[in-house]
């Protein structure tokens, strides 16, 4: 989480609503761009429910912090609320990751609204549209960021008197994954972004810029002269935490277990993320995905999000690696964690509690879209 203070002023909603409208309320700080305090997801709707399963606030259902009752307080070590990471294995290793969204089986309820581009023959290697990066009108898909390389006048840091750190200028999206599913088979919110490079920077402390708008383009600069790259440098997926809340690297809570997420900018609203790394790209640009495993219990299907069921062949740093994964279903009798890797078509050998993919089903139920938890 955030550890130096916040202001929990704006509500998220609101913020995002007056995009339209010229923005938020200004309120100057001295800034070339205001800051308008944090993402606090507490506001927004749908309001609180109390339960763990259904949205809670303004952010897409992933992108919920778990809630705890008066008798489950320990999961979040005391905490009314935390996040998680979802437990999955690689080459007989735990490898916790955050999971940023879902695309949904062909035959499920809500029919998935992104499909590949491209797949092998076999139903293996597919590639998504880069599109699916674009911010949907009604929620769906992801958003665009601009990342600044070094370079911003640094200024020190006052944890007393300053809401933001000034050793470097954080990234700024353009749009936030929204709680849409009040609306009627809108597509699904994805933590997938497309990353545009920024230029021309001149004379700006480090994080004057804080809205997307402030950045301009070829033939017309934004602020302190900034240019965005017309098209994308690259694509990551990212998860996003409400700053506020206490972010925990593994699947159960322990202390000394928490992480310090990233921050980046929206609207002048500083959010906090960890990225999943570059998701590669084919010749033609598309999305390079990653075909793992999820191990089904008897006849039924395991839940996307569920702990100890997704297996990874590759780990972030591999070629091969993509933090897209199509997940191809295999049967078993056996409890969930007894599986702990999957193991590439044509691998030579895979040990007896290992997958092969060449074994699971040829077409992948679900995708998910993950960031690996710093360790």
């Amino acid at each position: 989480m955030v550890t130096h203070p916040v202001v929990r002023g704006l509500a998220l909603l609101a913020t995002a609503a007056a995009l339209c409208c010229g923005g938020p309320g200004v309120r100057y700080d001295g800034d070339a761009d205001p800051y308008n305090g944090v993402v606090d997801n507490s506001f927004g709707a749908p309001t609180f429910t109390g339960t763990n399963f259904t949205a809670q606030g303004a952010l897409a259902i992933q992108f919920q912090p778990t809630l705890t009752t008066s008798s489950t307080r320990s999961t979040c070590l005391g905490g009314s609320s935390c996040y998680l990471a979802q437990a999955g294995f690689f080459n007989g290793q735990a490898l916790p990751f955050y999971n940023a969204g879902v695309v949904k089986p062909l035959f499920s309820g809500n029919p998935p609204t992104y499909v590949p581009a491209t797949c092998d023959a076999n139903g293996m290697n597919c590639a998504y549209a880069p599109s699916i990066a674009d911010h949907a009108s009604d929620g769906g898909g992801g958003w665009h960021a601009f990342a600044f390389s070094p370079g911003c006048k640094q200024v020190s840091f006052d944890p007393v008197l300053d809401a933001f750190s000034r050793d470097q200028q954080f990234p700024i999206a353009s749009s936030l994954p929204i709680n849409n599913l009040a609306l009627s088979s809108p597509k699904p919110p994805l933590g997938v972004v497309a990353v545009h490079g920024v230029t021309g920077v001149s004379g700006e402390t480090c994080n004057d810029i804080k809205y997307f708008s402030s950045v301009g383009s070829k033939g017309s600069p934004g602020r302190f002269g900034s240019v965005g790259s017309d098209k994308p440098t690259g694509y990551e997926v990212w998860m996003i935490f409400d700053p506020t809340v206490t972010v925990f690297k593994s699947a159960t809570a322990t202390a000394g277990g928490q992480i310090v997420p990233k921050v980046f900018w929206f609207n002048g609203l500083q959010g906090a993320y960890v990225s999943g790394g570059a998701v590669p790209v084919d010749a033609s640009g598309n999305l390079l995905a990653m075909d793992g495993v999820i191990v089904d219990q008897g006849s039924g299907f395991a839940s996307p999000t569920a702990d100890n069921v997704v297996l990874l062949p590759y780990q972030p740093g591999d070629a091969g690696y993509s933090p897209i994964v199509r997940l191809h279903d295999f049967h078993s009798s056996k409890s969930a964690g007894f599986y702990k890797g999957a193991c590439p078509i044509g691998a030579a050998t895979c040990p007896a509690n290992f997958v092969k993919l060449s074994e699971a089903t040829s077409s992948a139920f679900n995708t998910i879209f993950i960031a690996a938890s710093p360790q």
